[in-house]
């Protein structure tokens, strides 16, 4: 099992997980058939993308290039990450100096770089978390689930800067 949260067991938390999709010919010609099969919200678009859906399934270079390697995770995912590990080690810590300085460390980034993060992405991280810890309070205690995601971001951490 591919477990991206090693200590929760979780395999995916939407928002905080960059996922990557493999597109082949036949996901390309089966998107393409649902877009037709829609009859109700058949329009020039809808029909104009099918086709150019099957053009792409009929072109190597295209499918190439919709799977090319990304070199690294998109911002407002790093940025989610980030923000979402700050507000778990405010907690942890109990003052903004130590989660602040706790985080720079565990992402190697500056404390401009963390705060612009925890800014633009506190208050949907924190929605994140609240989903997140209220699944895995069913088997753990709080201070337990912190613990582990707070574990979890510090690997995070490490990964991005390898």
């Amino acid at each position: 099992m591919n477990t991206l949260w090693l200590r929760l067991g979780f395999t995916f938390v939407g928002g905080l997980d960059y996922a990557v999709t493999v597109v082949d010919a036949p996901a390309l010609l089966h998107l393409a058939d649902t877009l037709e099969a829609d009859k109700a919200h058949a329009t020039v678009a809808v029909t104009t993308a099918a086709a150019l859906l099957r053009q792409m399934a009929r072109t190597p270079s295209a499918i190439k290039a919709l799977n090319r390697t990304r070199p690294q995770t998109p911002r407002s995912v790093r940025g989610m990450n980030v923000a979402a590990h700050y507000l778990v080690a405010r907690e942890l810590l109990g003052t903004h100096k130590f989660a602040l300085s706790h985080v720079m460390t565990a992402w190697s980034m500056t404390q401009a770089s963390v705060a612009d993060d925890i800014t633009d992405y506190r208050k949907k991280a924190q929605q994140i978390l609240d989903k997140l810890i209220d699944t895995a309070s069913a088997t753990r205690q709080r201070g337990e689930i912190l613990q582990a995601i707070n574990a979890d971001m510090c690997t995070r951490g490490r990964k991005s800067k390898a």
